[in-house]
């Protein structure tokens, strides 16, 4: 996962709970204030119905019973106080469902809702609340309930003594019982909570939307470039450099990094520059020394034994090692300090081929190796590339591909037509190379671990060269290797001059694996 998103999924994830812990806080509270104020609008309700009922009752207790007037009086009380004169329900406070006034028999007195509901058969344990509040057993009392209705919604009920004061004193003569809605609170809470809800992801969207443009600008932006940037300086290209505009620990970085590339930059043209010095010094005694080992051979300065012949024929081999040697640490230094030259012109692959084959067969037959070249498809055409380069690097792979594998073995050499460019297989049956070690084989010096016990000599520059002819045509290579089974490198080059590079230099080249599922790694460039 990049930096990036890992930054913005914990930025999302901090800035998300924070808010939700805060809007959830804020909810809660709002909700207890909305819930407390529906509790004591309906008090205070109750208080003027109780007030207003009292006076009434009062005037009344001399006599056998409550005349019609009067029970109209106290249904006005009702209305007045549940509906402010208005004619809907909801236009009043918005949670009320009903207020009941009982008598002493607890029978119904005034009900603001269905008159004809008297509650004669109301569940016992509802009475016995009404029943403890008349009697003075309980000062008041509240309890929850289904409503009656179709909407089966609950109802906060409130049961209030109703007491009147004259000359005998104080005395409870009802009940007053206030119904409110408990949705009627609730829809408020819930409509608080969405708009707490749509509010907390627009502003968590905001906030984590500038936060994350913060971070691209200032932390996660350079570093990507920064990164880039190292990339190439570690396949090799140490032109490179980081572009840092702040002051910050970034900018310090990037300021860090110039330097140790630059360095880097300092100590590889040294070290160029020392290994174009020491093989064009010693190219020339070596040359010297050549000439006169040939003319010891050929018996040009006198008769020589067969022992002193043995040893002549061992000193021309080690010579030619080290002339081989010195030609590729020239070769190296060309390419780095782009010098190498190309001669791009019109040739023909198969004689190309023919050549390779014809070079290395010497050697494969004194090592007991078959050498195969097979074709797949049309003949190429002719086209353009360098042949004396381009037969450079396929050389080098063969002879590689010679060097390790044992007697018995076979080189194979395929061509075939991919679209518009060539793919020549280059196939052994020999060692292989360690999966952890492909990545480096086509580094400067690199030999892989398992190989060094057969072979004790050998630079480690070939492959070097031959991926940059390669690069340099237009096209790539890449390495299929099991270790004990052999190992294939497949190169490709174009076969139309549009795809060539307008500009033939040495440029780092970025690497790519992947693993068959057979376990075989592959590595190209």
């Amino acid at each position: 996962m990049k930096l990036g998103t890992k930054i913005n999924l914990i930025l999302i994830g901090v800035v998300a709970v924070t808010l939700t812990i805060g809007f959830w806080v804020i909810v809660g509270i709002e909700a207890g204030n909305i819930e407390n104020q529906v509790v004591g609008d309906t008090n205070t309700v109750t208080k003027l119905v109780q007030e207003d009922a009292s006076r009434v009752l009062a005037q009344t207790q001399a006599k056998t019973g409550i005349t019609p007037d009067e029970t109209a009086y106290l249904k006005k009380i009702v209305d007045d106080a549940f509906l402010f004169g208005k004619t809907d329900p909801k236009a009043a406070y918005g949670f009320f469902h009903d207020i009941i006034i009982f008598d002493k028999n607890l029978s119904v007195l005034v009900n603001s809702g269905d008159t004809k509901e008297n509650f004669s058969n109301d569940d016992p344990i509802y009475v016995k609340i009404r029943q403890d509040v008349l009697s003075g057993a309980k000062a008041n009392a509240e309890y929850e309930r289904l409503n009656d209705g179709n909407d089966n919604s609950d109802v906060l009920v409130y049961v209030s003594p109703l007491i009147i004061h004259d000359s005998k004193g104080d005395r409870i003569v009802g009940v007053i019982e206030t119904h409110a809605m408990k949705n009627a609170y609730q829809d408020r809470v819930n409509a608080l909570r969405a708009r707490m809800l749509g509010v907390g992801v627009v502003f968590t969207a905001v906030l984590v939307i500038a936060l994350a443009i913060i971070l691209e600008r200032q932390v996660v932006g350079p570093i990507r470039r920064y990164s880039l940037v190292a990339q190439k300086v570690a396949a090799g290209d140490l032109k490179q450099q980081v572009e840092h505009t702040s002051n910050d620990e970034i900018g310090k970085f990037g300021e860090v990094f110039n330097l140790m590339v630059k360095n880097l930059r300092e100590l590889d043209q040294m070290k160029s520059d020392f290994v174009s010095v020491a093989a064009h010094q010693l190219r020339t005694p070596l040359s010297g020394l050549n000439w006169v080992i040939k003319l010891f051979i050929g018996g040009d300065l006198g008769p020589t034994t067969e022992y002193q012949k043995k040893m002549l024929d061992r000193a021309y081999e080690a010579e030619q090692k080290m002339i081989t040697l010195v030609n590729d640490l020239l070769n190296v230094s060309r390419i780095e300090n782009g010098k190498f030259g190309y001669k791009f012109e019109k040739n023909d692959l198969a004689l190309l081929l023919k050549t390779l084959v014809s070079n290395v067969d010497l050697a494969a037959k004194e090592h007991n190796i078959e050498v195969k070249l097979e074709h797949k498809g049309e003949p190429f055409p002719e086209f353009v590339f360098d042949s004396e380069k381009l037969l450079m690097a396929l050389q080098n792979i063969t002879d590689n591909a010679l060097k390790y594998t044992l007697p018995g073995g076979s080189v194979t050499i395929t061509t075939e037509k991919a679209g518009d460019y060539a793919e020549i297989k280059i196939s052994d049956t020999g060692v292989g190379i360690p999966k952890a070690e492909i990545p480096k084989l086509f580094s400067k010096f690199f030999r892989a671990s398992n190989v060094i016990h057969l072979q004790t000599d050998g630079s480690g520059l070939g492959l070097f060269i031959s991926k940059n002819i390669i690069i340099q045509h237009g096209g790539q290579v890449w390495v299929e290797s099991e270790e004990g089974k052999g190992t294939t490198i497949t190169v490709e080059v174009p076969t139309k001059e549009s795809l060539l590079p307008k500009q033939q230099e040495e440029e780092g080249t970025a690497w790519k694996t992947q693993v068959s599922q057979s376990g075989e790694a592959t590595w190209k460039v």
